[in-house]
């Protein structure tokens, strides 16, 4: 696990310079790529957004305080709450949240990327959990428009990212594409 969080250590400042960075990792992975990223972005980043479609929010929220991963100036776009029937929880909890009705309401969570965007501050980043999941939600060729747009909005805010997915997750094109629109993509 150290050989993720030195790879990872690696690349924040990159990110957190407006580079965007696509992680593709191995199944039993992801969890220990999400959280190690959260925490090494959190410690140098003055604000961040997080993009959930694979944990809840209150759940996300729990295995970061778990980790003293500081949440306060983080915005999180909960995508996976509202869809399994689950309960809006206290943002008391933690960063600040919006829930989004699933994770095929692409435009939901473009509404509320847009207005988070706007509340980040240079040096922050947007995480993204995970590219693999929104694939079972939606189909490639809308994950692909919604990256390109979350994107361009990042860039043209000199914003970095970083985006996750599972190994061999996506189809040929897709993934082509997705790398295209990344300055580096590693492989865990």
């Amino acid at each position: 696990m150290d050989e993720i969080k030195s790879k990872l250590e690696g690349e924040a400042d990159a990110i957190l310079n407006g580079e965007i960075l696509l992680v593709e990792s191995r199944p039993e992975l992801i969890e220990e790529v999400v959280l190690d990223s959260t925490s090494i972005l959190t410690e140098k980043a003055t604000t961040g957004i997080v993009i959930t479609s694979n944990r809840p929010y209150s759940k996300l929220i729990k295995m970061c305080k778990e980790r003293e991963i500081q949440v306060k100036n983080l915005f999180f776009i909960d995508a996976i709450t509202l869809s399994v029937g689950l309960p809006r929880c206290d943002e008391r909890e933690g960063g600040s949240v919006t829930f989004v009705s699933s994770a095929s309401a692409i435009s939901e969570i473009s509404f509320a990327l847009d207005k988070q965007i706007s509340k980040i501050n240079e040096g922050g980043f947007m995480l993204m959990d995970s590219m693999t999941t929104f694939l079972i939600h939606n189909s490639p060729t809308t994950l692909v428009r919604f990256i390109h747009y979350a994107l361009t909005r990042l860039r043209v805010q000199d914003t970095g990212a970083l985006l996750t997915t599972l190994n061999n997750s996506m189809d040929a094109k897709a993934r082509s594409e997705i790398v295209a629109l990344c300055d580096k993509t590693i492989t865990l």
